[in-house]
């Protein structure tokens, strides 16, 4: 039931605040929410966040997901820093909310510990992309409409291994 909640205020304030559409020369505009996650203590020590990020250029809204980290695992001298890079989760008119949204929230929701936006502020970014940032969510949208899922949350791929902050080695 939290996960529906929390996934259904995310998509309510995006349909508030943000319009559809916000190419066409004018700066592209998304939601980045941000998340910490509970480490897999049984075999590491440190950080791990989940972004998504949600965007409309067209009618079509937009959501993707990354997972970042820096732990150290259990054995090893030196911390571990990386991230997922952007997956695309849904790109739709309509069912971006439980394809996307909901999907992540349900997928990430044991391991979610904090709502990590700006300070004394919103709880969310109002993230400004840069041009490259758009052509790389364009790039995870014409990849998937070709048949390459390797970008996708539903991939067998990630699908196996996210979230990483769950997973025992």
């Amino acid at each position: 039931m939290m996960d529906w909640i929390v996934a259904n205020i995310i998509c309510k304030e995006f349909e508030k605040n943000f319009e559809r559409g916000s190419s066409g020369g004018k700066p592209v505009k998304a939601m980045d929410v941000g998340f910490g996650l509970n480490a897999n203590h049984e075999v590491e020590e440190g950080y791990r966040h989940l972004f998504i990020r949600i965007l409309a250029t067209s009618n079509y809204v937009t959501v993707m997901m990354k997972e970042s980290w820096n732990v150290l695992r259990h054995g090893e001298t030196e911390y571990e820093q990386g991230n997922t890079g952007w997956i695309l989760a849904s790109h739709h008119d309509s069912c971006w909310r439980e394809d996307g949204v909901g999907k992540i929230i349900r997928l990430y929701g044991e391991a979610i510990n904090t709502l990590s936006g700006p300070l004394f502020d919103d709880w969310y970014y109002v993230t400004e992309l840069k041009p490259d940032e758009v052509d790389e969510a364009h790039a995870l949208i014409r990849s998937r409409d070709k048949g390459d899922f390797s970008r996708h949350i539903n991939s067998e791929q990630n699908r196996e291994r996210l979230p990483l902050s769950g997973k025992k080695d």
